[in-house]
């Protein structure tokens, strides 16, 4: 299938003598794909698979989008209470709903340029422990194919992504209201649904 991403989708460190004394090489080969017939390839005509992040073993992860059509992303906008606070919010929301006065401006476009201030606003301040597992994850991609870290330096970097996921679950936790559940139970998932179901409950009773 139609790929993007780092083709070469396994890393591995090897001993090899030179010279008299070992020293470890990094090897890389592409190992893994993704293979359709052409039947498969008549359906889906516009199925693509992405090479993602090489973090969390020697072989990189392979995601396919199975589609018959090109691709529309729609992402809708989900008011998030952790912006609250943040630098520039304020300012992005009051620069959106301060147009130009004019005769014809309805509330509902006021509302619609607020919008899209706070989401300008919203690309470059993103949540700590959001931006914290994407720039170790990136660490860790890069860590695996140089040649100059050690394995140690490594798995220390895999270990603090550990705990970036752990502050995630956290926050879902708190936010979820389920203060009895214990921390570290990998059920981040879990803290989701039970936040959407209560924010449901609440929307049914204000209608």
């Amino acid at each position: 299938m139609s790929s993007h991403g780092n083709l070469f989708s396994w890393v591995g460190r090897r001993s090899c003598g030179v010279t008299g004394r070992r020293v470890r090489k990094i090897i890389k080969s592409r190992l893994d794909r993704a293979m359709a017939n052409e039947e498969w390839h008549t359906i889906f005509s516009h199925t693509n698979v992405e090479y993602l992040k090489l973090w969390g073993s020697d072989h990189r992860p392979l995601q396919a989008s199975i589609q018959n059509s090109p691709q529309r992303y729609f992402k809708p906008f989900i008011f998030d209470k952790r912006w609250l606070g943040k630098p520039g919010f304020k300012e992005s929301v009051h620069g959106g709903w301060d147009i130009p006065s004019q005769e014809g401006v309805l509330f509902t476009q006021k509302v619609k340029n607020c919008r899209k201030s706070i989401s300008l606003w919203k690309k470059s301040s993103s949540s700590n422990s959001e931006k914290k597992i994407l720039e170790l994850q990136i660490q860790i991609d890069l860590a695996q194919e140089d040649e100059s870290i050690s394995a140690e330096d490594l798995l220390a970097l895999k270990w603090k992504l550990c705990d970036a996921y752990r502050e995630d679950e956290i926050f879902w936790r708190l936010k979820s209201r389920e203060l009895w559940f214990k921390e570290g139970d990998k059920n981040t998932k879990f803290f989701m649904l039970l936040l959407n179901k209560r924010e449901q409950g609440i929307r049914l009773l204000v209608y």
